[in-house]
């Protein structure tokens, strides 16, 4: 089995799902192979260099004779998702090993498709400011031109053949489906079972909503499963098979000016070996500086190549400066298993802090012969969250780059579901949003006109008048020394007494940089004027760095705030 993924803002969300389908084929004694494109997810590249499309159809054959090469089988099964289907399928023409392919939720007209993202692109906040559209984006993937014209020319319809003698088209139970191109399969002589199944929406959700299609999941894998007993059992792997040829370590170019060449490890780590990492590191030992040690955090629920994919330049930048780089699942999340109680996909599990730990700690071990490494820390949204909450744990670290934080303290009252229930921060972002349309006559009227506006602006006002009553309690309980939970002016001083640098990227209007300024405003001053704080603001960004443009410029600050020389060094 090759599955071959969905692209863009449909990869993201849909990967928890597709890793459970590969498990479910598995199961079934199949060996399965999952893969990331070229120039997307872990693999070389990027967007933005030319010939994409043959580059993807590439990579579905590379994939396909890996699989052969390491489980020793001499056909593949092929499963592709969205874009994927359309991906499986032109390579499938062209090759005479695929047994059996099934499309699911196939992406059939490029053209179609382009349009789809463009409309989305076209529905964002950003967008609708006047923001720069003239790149067509995807949550953070991009399509230049050349793709665009080449994805917009896919048109299953006519491929020249079936893509394999036995297909299986998924369509979506709440959309009807493309009739053509099934029509076409039969007439070129296909056995083709096309069926509708719940699903798709759930498994496209915002990642850390998604629900795992398992309707869907079952219908392919019984199919899948009476393709494949018509042949023989997977070999054993080809003799003399080298670690090599399983993809355990690779070697990459340099990927900084003046850099060294790149050594990157897959590895497990932790409890029960249950947390999966990437370690990146020169090739060259003699290059590796033994005391600059660097930990990313993943955002939100997506895995560990980042937010918008940021954390795999960033990485390998850094280790080509002679950095030891490792990114890392927490459990429940990407390809790390849950604990044991936990279930999985929960952005503030309560595990995570300890997987925090755990990889500081094997990084550490890393390099023994330094008896003071200097290890930093980045995060966005919950993965800043994770980092602050290990500075302030007193964890050894020199410095950590907090980028977007939405909150500062978690617990069970705390909600994901905005503005269903109003954390301090969002409410924070409501205030804000309130003055800053209080001259409009319209926006009041738009606001007043609707009961629903009245149950809102006083449910504003409540939450305002009860955050100043307990911002002030804060101040008097801080001059009369009495402890405080959730203490954030406290927790930032004495972050900064154990010498730990806190560096904090915000994009504009943030929730999170009104929540630090309102509680902690005097702490923040001082450690600004010690040189141990910094806050630094990107305009016209979205909260995830989606957006190209703000994209770079977050990229760009993040390697100024890491490579800068650190004052503990």
């Amino acid at each position: 089995m090759v599955v071959c993924a969905a692209w863009g803002r449909e990869e993201i969300c849909s990967y928890r799902s597709v890793r459970h389908l590969a498990e479910s084929l598995a199961a079934q004694g199949l060996p399965v192979l999952r893969f990331d494109y070229a120039g997307c997810g872990n693999s070389q590249g990027d967007d933005e260099q030319p010939g994409r499309l043959d580059a993807w159809r590439g990579s579905v054959d590379a994939a396909c004779e890996a699989l052969k090469r390491t489980s020793g089988v001499s056909h593949v099964i092929l499963v592709g998702l969205r874009l994927g289907a359309a991906l499986a399928s032109l390579s499938a023409v062209a090759r005479e090993d695929v047994a059996a392919l099934a499309a699911v939720f196939p992406v059939v007209s490029g053209r179609a498709y382009v349009r789809e993202l463009r409309m989305q692109q076209m529905a964002t906040k950003h967008a609708a400011e006047g923001g720069d559209v003239s790149i067509l984006e995807n949550e953070g993937a991009v399509m230049p031109e050349e793709t665009k014209a080449e994805v917009s020319a896919i048109d299953l319809t006519r491929l020249a053949r079936a893509p394999a003698r036995q297909m299986l088209v998924v369509d979506r139970d709440d959309l009807p489906g493309n009739a053509n191109w099934p029509d076409r399969l039969r007439e070129q002589g296909c056995e083709l079972v096309q069926t509708a199944q719940p699903g798709y929406v759930g498994m496209m959700a915002p990642p850390h909503k998604t629900e795992v299609p398992l309707q869907m999941i079952e219908t392919v894998t019984a199919w899948v499963r009476e393709r494949a007993a018509a042949y023989p059992a997977a070999a054993s792997p080809a003799a003399g098979l080298q670690a090599a040829d399983l993809a355990t370590r690779v070697t990459l170019p340099a990927a900084a000016q003046g850099g060294q060449p790149v050594v990157e490890t897959v590895l497990r780590f932790g409890p029960d070996n249950g947390l999966l990492g990437i370690l990146s590191e020169p090739a060259s030992p003699a290059a590796a500086d033994g005391g600059r040690l660097i930990l990313m955090i993943n955002e939100a629920s997506n895995r560990l190549v980042g937010p918008n994919r940021i954390h795999v330049p960033l990485a390998r930048r850094w280790a080509s400066l002679g950095y030891r780089v490792l990114r890392f699942d927490p459990s429940g999340m990407g390809d790390s298993p849950a604990r044991g109680g936990y279930a999985e996909n929960l952005v503030y599990c309560p595990t995570t802090d300890e997987d925090v730990a755990t990889a500081i700690d094997w990084l550490r071990a890393r390099v023994p012969q330094a008896p003071a490494p200097q290890m930093h820390l980045i995060g966005l949204c919950s993965g800043a969250y994770h980092a602050y909450r290990a500075a302030v744990q007193g964890q050894p670290i020199a410095s950590t780059v907090l980028i977007n934080p939405i909150v500062f303290f978690v617990d069970e009252a705390t909600s994901l579901d905005y503005p269903d229930q109003l954390p301090e921060s969002f409410m924070a972002e409501e205030v804000v949003r309130y003055k800053q349309s209080v001259r409009s006559v319209r926006k009041w009227v738009e606001l007043l006109s609707k009961a629903a506006g009245w149950r809102r602006l006083l449910q504003v006002v409540r939450q305002w008048i009860s955050w100043h009553v307990r911002k002030i309690s804060r101040e008097i309980a801080r001059k009369l020394g009495l402890p405080l939970q959730k203490d954030l002016h406290g927790e930032l001083l004495s972050v900064a007494k154990r010498r730990v640098r806190q560096n904090f990227i915000f994009a504009s209007s943030e929730p999170g940089q009104v929540y630090l300024f309102e509680h902690a405003a005097s702490a923040v001053e001082q450690l600004e004027r010690q040189g141990d704080i910094s806050i630094e603001y990107i305009p016209q960004a979205n909260h995830s760095f989606s957006i190209y443009a703000s994209r770079l410029k977050l990229i760009e600050l993040v390697c100024e705030l890491v490579e800068k020389p650190n004052r503990a060094a």
